[in-house]
């Protein structure tokens, strides 16, 4: 998975999901984008409220939203004022996920 910020544009060998991730929320736009092909397969996915990311013990690793002087960003909701959100994923070979999509409350 990957992450844009106010563009559609897939980074190569990705697909976007044509949904803003921050919709309601105020500050950028934020698209996921998920990639098919060879290598690891992603088996699940957690959306997180915390402070920071959830630390490697528990075999997840977060995406990065975006790259800044000091490194990767991985608050989803940066810069829009609201609680802090990561996207973390599982890797693994038994259960992969074939799809994804995002779905808004409400609808």
């Amino acid at each position: 998975f990957a992450f844009t910020v106010d563009t559609l544009v897939s980074p190569p060998l990705h697909t976007v999901v044509p949904r803003d991730l921050n919709r309601g929320a105020g500050g950028k736009y934020v698209f996921l984008h998920s990639e098919y092909g060879p290598g690891d397969a992603v088996e699940d996915v957690v959306f997180d409220v915390c402070l920071t990311p959830l630390a490697d013990d528990y075999n997840y690793v977060p995406i990065p939203m975006s790259y800044n002087y000091y490194g990767p960003s991985y608050e989803l909701n940066e810069e829009s004022g609201g609680d802090r959100i990561y996207m973390h994923v599982h890797k693994g070979v038994e259960d992969p996920i074939a799809n994804a999509t995002i779905v808004y409350y409400g609808e």
